[in-house]
């Protein structure tokens, strides 16, 4: 809960467009916070962006500057 309520203190985060690490800093897109929803059963944020769908991607608050950050600089390493 506490991590939920801090990302959205945020106006958007930066996460690798299909959910999971890649080597192509230009898979990084920005992300609302108002368009996630967080998982009540785990600790992760979807991002719903296909329709009719479901395309979605999970983040999972434990995978902080590998998958999603609150800057695009943190995602680049």
């Amino acid at each position: 809960m506490e991590t939920e309520i801090t990302i959205k203190k945020h106006d958007k985060i930066y996460a690798f467009m299909y959910g999971f690490r890649e080597d192509d800093p230009n898979h990084i897109i920005d992300i609302d916070v108002k368009e996630l929803r967080f998982s009540p059963t785990d600790r992760s944020m979807i991002y719903i962006w296909g329709g009719p769908g479901p395309d979605y991607n999970r983040y999972r608050f434990k995978d902080y500057g590998e998958t999603w950050a609150y800057t695009k600089e943190e995602l680049i390493h």
